[in-house]
């Protein structure tokens, strides 16, 4: 016999269950959006590191030749640029890409041929107006892979 008292046993609700499938779902996309968009930022951050750190050798080359061509006043304020930029390099950038050699009258700006942004930086430091010093070499790629003899080249003002 039937009982007439209702049914309290929970009975399957179809739009709950559908909400859950939706949460889920809604969840899987979150995630993978989420790693997509660390993927895409982390390379933005690459290049964005990569360009910041290609204007700082950039105007270290300017300092650098403007160090050697220049005199009294004017050489002060550009030792002291030079001596800022060795901070800096030394402080925030890891592995030391660059570091500017400080002599008495001439400075030169040495670029670390083990790093993967040699060629770029050797560029940007041309670009800046400093010469590579010995062999020339018709690339900055050829010149950060024939590099054996030390593990940085060295650039000066021509």
């Amino acid at each position: 016999m039937r009982s007439l008292l209702p049914d309290t046993s929970p009975s399957p609700d179809p739009r709950r269950e559908r909400n859950h499938s939706l949460i889920g779902f809604g969840v899987i996309l979150g995630i993978i959006s989420l790693s997509a968009l660390s993927e895409f930022s982390e390379s933005v951050t690459t290049t964005d590191h990569q360009n910041s750190l290609n204007m700082i050798v950039r105007d270290a080359a300017v300092s650098v030749r403007e160090y050697s061509s220049s005199q009294g006043e004017e050489k002060a304020l550009a030792l002291s640029e030079l001596k800022e930029v060795n901070k800096y390099v030394k402080t925030r950038l890891q592995g030391i890409p660059f570091y500017i050699d400080l002599h008495e009258d001439t400075a030169s700006l040495k670029v670390n041929t083990s790093l993967l942004t040699c060629e770029n930086l050797l560029t940007s430091a041309i670009k800046g107006g400093l010469k590579v010093d010995g062999e020339p070499h018709s690339t900055a790629k050829e010149t950060c892979e024939k590099n054996d003899a030390s593990p940085f080249i060295e650039l000066s003002a021509p």
